[in-house]
């Protein structure tokens, strides 16, 4: 363990340094540390590749290289089986960094529901880049359109 305590400390400083921060103050400390200065607004995409800066601190991508990132909901449809495919990346901080997500579906875009009966196909934790992925799976009732989002709150 000796051998990693700089990797490790390098993880755990960060958390400890901004324990006592309210969590807008801990995604302002991550906005400064990547250079987009005081007063990043959540909904910005600075570096134009499609997520939103809440996307970027939720998934541990940096907010000014468009080449890295993922987005954090991906959907795989298998509309012959009946089946939804989704892939869920996420800070494996989420409580530590005051986020919170929520699958939600829409058959209307109007209307959002929580998303429930899912199957967790993988859970693969990546400890390097700060990050989970799970893919989950679930039967599709009815034969119209459906809609899905991953509803981030910080």
């Amino acid at each position: 363990m000796s051998e990693h305590v700089t990797a490790i400390n390098a993880v755990i400083q960060p958390a400890k340094d901004t324990a006592v921060l309210p969590a807008l103050g801990r995604f302002g400390v991550w906005a400064q540390g990547y250079g987009l200065g005081t007063g990043v607004m959540t909904d910005g995409d600075d570096d134009k590749d499609g997520l939103t800066n809440l996307e970027e601190y939720l998934t541990e991508s940096d907010p000014n290289d468009e080449s890295d990132g993922e987005l954090p909901l991906s959907l795989n449809f298998f509309s012959m089986a009946g089946i939804h495919e989704l892939t869920l990346v996420e800070s494996l901080d989420l409580a530590g960094r005051g986020l919170t997500t929520v699958l939600e579906f829409s058959e209307d875009l109007v209307q959002w529901d929580l998303v429930v009966g899912t199957t967790e196909n993988s859970n693969v934790v990546d400890s390097i880049a700060g990050t989970r992925t799970r893919e989950l799976s679930m039967s599709v009732v009815g034969t119209g359109s459906v809609y899905y989002r991953l509803k981030i709150t910080l």
